[in-house]
């Protein structure tokens, strides 16, 4: 379906850095050896794959194939101070995990775990960190009052106040998302599961918290990176898929996540991330996961270009806030990552954020992003799509009839 890696992308460094996070699961082989061997840039190499949080897999690596002590002394010192800026910030990031849980324990909380600090703690090889920028916990919407005050006794303060689904708590350069209901992307249908459903007592080191069913986590990540971040926030996601899938009994319980995709809205999230990771990072996978949610040609081809085209100019530019799309791109990738039928909750979408930015843009901004979401509904290439269907729609109503005379 997705073509091979290195007809999507040209660039060395860029094939590079997805070949270090395929890494975690492959073994490392000649075409690695050949492919480092191209790099030219081994600064700029190691800073990109630091903004994926992939230095100390790119590290591990270039270990693998032996070419450390091949390096220049230049590459060397760039690869190893990303190396250990992963390890040093992972350590930190504990300490500062276990800080906050005892928090809470003595207010009588106990949080729930999610995504980077549940796979570092319970998922990731000591040998490879987990790095994160922020922790994010989950606390009962009754809890909430409680938690708040534990950690602003910390030093924490609120930075936006209390927002759709989480408070923000900053303490100098910490960061901490205190999670009260689920977030869902406005495009995923609600009520269909709880995160606390399934959900079981974790100890870390004397201190209680929880970890969510590992099915629901999985779709959690695979919703944030796919849809509430559209991979601007770089491949470290792919990576947790990969630690992740290798943890989980998915021929029994793989099912289950096709199911999640399908009742939340969400197959072709849950699609094209799968594919990402079973045919770029090889990443296994029972085959039936893929077959059940697969497309329907020509679909399956126009969407995989558009997968691809994302994926390629998202590399070069983890959590750039200079490079944005415009609205008609995202609201294509939107559509992509969820049933057809969804397309009137992308009207309502779109609405939506009209009346939001009303409340804070020009209107002229507001009209732009409706003539976005307008123009793609009644793009050319749909009008002509539709002409055609209706166009054997007409031959296959008349076909029987002509023959009767």
């Amino acid at each position: 379906m997705l073509r091979p890696l290195k007809a999507v992308l040209d660039d060395p460094a860029d094939l590079m850095v997805v070949a270090a996070i395929r890494g975690v699961s492959v073994a490392p082989g000649e075409a690695e050896r050949e492919l480092a061997g191209r790099v030219e840039d081994w600064p700029r190499l190691c800073e990109l794959a630091a903004g994926h949080r992939a230095g100390a897999a790119l590290a591990a690596l270039i270990r693998g194939l032996g070419a450390l002590e091949s390096l220049a002394p230049e590459a060397q010192r760039a690869l190893l101070a990303a190396e250990s800026e992963e390890f040093a910030g992972n350590l930190l990031m504990r300490a500062r995990l276990d800080e906050v849980v005892r928090a809470l324990n003595a207010a009588a909380v106990r949080p729930m775990l999610l995504k980077g600090a549940l796979m570092d703690r319970c998922y990731y090889p000591p040998e490879l960190p987990r790095g994160m920028c922020d922790l994010d916990l989950v606390v009962r919407p009754h809890d909430l009052a409680a938690a708040v005050p534990a950690l602003e006794a910390l030093g924490y303060h609120q930075h936006r106040g209390l927002v759709a689904h989480h408070v923000t708590l900053v303490q100098g350069t910490r960061v901490v998302e205190l999670h009260h209901a689920e977030h869902r992307p406005p495009l995923m249908r609600s009520g269909v599961y709880d995160l606390w459903d399934g959900a079981t007592e974790l100890e870390l080191d004397g201190l209680r918290a929880m970890a969510p069913d590992p099915m629901l986590h999985l779709l959690h990540i695979i919703v944030h990176f796919m849809m509430a971040h559209r991979m601007e926030t770089g491949l470290h996601p792919l990576c947790d898929l990969a630690v992740l899938t290798r943890a989980l009994p998915l021929e029994e319980n793989g099912h289950e996540l096709v199911r999640l995709a399908r009742d939340t809205g969400v197959p072709g999230a849950v699609y094209w991330a799968l594919c990402m990771a079973h045919e770029w990072l090889g990443v296994e996978l029972p085959r039936f996961m893929l077959d059940d949610l697969a497309l329907r040609e020509p679909t399956a081809s126009r969407q995989a270009r558009l997968v691809e085209r994302w994926f390629r100019d998202t590399l070069p530019h983890p959590f750039d806030l200079e490079f944005a799309r415009d609205g008609l791109d995202n609201c294509r990738w939107d559509m992509v990552c969820t049933y057809p039928a969804a397309r009137w909750r992308v009207i309502g979408h779109t609405l939506g954020r009209m009346l939001s930015l009303a409340t804070h843009r020009t209107r002229g901004e507001v009209f732009d992003t409706f003539g976005q979401r307008l123009l793609y509904t009644i793009r050319p290439e749909r009008l002509l799509r539709i002409w055609r269907r209706l166009w054997r729609a007409r031959r296959a109503f008349s076909g029987p009839s002509s023959e009767r005379r």
